[in-house]
């Protein structure tokens, strides 16, 4: 792949309500460890100063994402339904 078009994954994390808001991994870097390896550099900086961390925003339809998070220990507290209106 090329390495030319950015990252291969991001992990955004907000400490005051510890929650990461967003993990991704490029496609074709995917299942190559990249996901496994930002979550674990991220409770690596936080010691045992967190006991949880959420995650939130994770896109139910994506079943790949879904399995990775429960393989590592996360999971489900609440479902949410998106709300559209036509204008």
């Amino acid at each position: 792949a090329d390495a030319g078009k950015g990252p291969a994954g991001i992990l955004g994390y907000y400490p005051a309500i510890n929650w990461v808001m967003t993990i991704a991994v490029r496609r074709e870097f995917r299942r190559m460890g990249i996901g496994r390896a930002l979550l674990a550099r991220l409770t690596g900086l936080l010691g045992g100063s967190v006991n949880r961390v959420k995650i939130m925003n994770v896109d139910r339809s994506d079943e790949g994402m879904a399995a990775f998070l429960i393989d590592l220990g996360f999971e489900v507290l609440v479902s949410q339904y998106e709300m559209e209106r036509d204008l």
